[in-house]
């Protein structure tokens, strides 16, 4: 067998096409990264044996001009509707990993308006607790079946067990970061559904037909919702941050590291695609804070991690006086999230 691309030898068929273990794995590379590839010739290279790593630019048009198909290299990747990408698409316009996250969420936002019924000029209202469990149920399913898709897909494959951490330490901090985006400094937590609560209103989340738990409810779980909700409304009233930044720090979340039972593996992978993500976070601040030093722009963006992680673990915390006080069925959709 010959090798398509290269005219070497061909062990077998790679990604739809006969070609080397070489040039497959130049071509998987490539898919994996997600980048645009530098144009540094006329076009036109001789891509052979010999001279098969001149240039990355003619060698990756070859793979696509011979057949290789990049829904291929994740074969999954084509069951998600509008995450499907064109070969086409991938070197005539090709796109950053901005780019990519944000068709991803708007995905899931066209979910969350057709589970939801948000229509554009609803009026938002208050929440109370099992207003917030119906929703949050709803909404982690939908995440899971597009954000969710969507970052397992481009990044390197993980076994079940690898795949399901990562799942499990992402979507209770995306929801607090995704409430901290929407609550733009308001002293309130925002349901996907466009609905609130104010932390000053504590009583009301609570309102329930036997009056000795709500009281009760209110009295344990009162500084936990007021300690959250100051750290949230503070630090992201203060930062103030855009869509991108919001999308550049979703990435951060589900890239996560130092996760106990991570494997080495994983670990790897997380660090490597952290790192792509940190380089277009510079990049993107660098154009966007062009009079100012965009280095402090950038911490100024990070350091919401640290929010988001702070009112993680006020829940952890108030889950485990909940159980204690046999109050745990009140915020059942954030703690069993906590275990999926």
């Amino acid at each position: 067998m010959i090798c398509l691309v290269c005219r070497g030898k061909a062990d077998c068929t790679h990604y739809g096409v006969e070609s080397c273990r070489a040039c497959s794995s130049f071509f998987r590379r490539r898919v994996i990264e997600c980048r645009e590839i530098p144009q540094r010739c006329d076009g036109k290279c001789d891509i052979t044996t010999s001279r098969r790593g001149s240039c990355a630019k003619c060698r990756f048009q070859k793979c696509l001009d011979v057949g290789m198909r990049i829904s291929s290299v994740y074969s999954n990747l084509g069951k998600y509707g509008c995450l499907r990408l064109s070969e086409n698409l991938f070197l005539t316009n090709p796109t950053t990993l901005l780019e990519q996250i944000q068709t991803a969420y708007q995905d899931l936002n066209s979910r969350r308006i057709m589970a939801f019924n948000i229509e554009g000029n609803s009026s938002r209202r208050f929440f109370n607790y099992q207003e917030m469990n119906q929703v949050l149920n709803t909404d982690f399913k939908i995440v899971m079946t597009s954000l969710l898709k969507f970052f397992e897909a481009i990044t390197n494959p993980l076994d079940t067990e690898q795949k399901i951490l990562l799942k499990r330490n992402f979507l209770l901090k995306f929801f607090l970061l995704d409430s901290g985006f929407l609550t733009k400094g308001n002293y309130e937590l925002n349901l996907p559904n466009k609905n609130y609560m104010t932390f000053e209103n504590i009583n009301y989340f609570y309102s329930h037909e036997n009056f000795g738990i709500a009281e009760n409810a209110v009295r344990i779980m009162k500084s936990y919702w007021h300690r959250m909700g100051l750290s949230l409304v503070t630090d992201f009233g203060k930062a103030q941050i855009d869509l991108q930044e919001f999308l550049y720090l979703t990435a951060l979340l589900y890239w996560d590291y130092g996760i106990q039972g991570q494997s080495q593996e994983n670990l790897n992978t997380c660090k490597i695609m952290r790192s792509r993500v940190m380089k277009e976070l510079s990049e993107y601040e660098m154009k966007k804070e062009s009079q100012k030093d965009s280095s402090l722009r950038v911490g100024e963006v990070l350091l919401l991690l640290n929010t988001v992680q702070r009112a993680l673990y006020l829940i952890e915390e108030s889950r485990d006086i909940s159980i204690v006080y046999n109050i745990y069925g009140l915020h059942y959709s954030m703690y069993d999230i906590m275990s999926v």
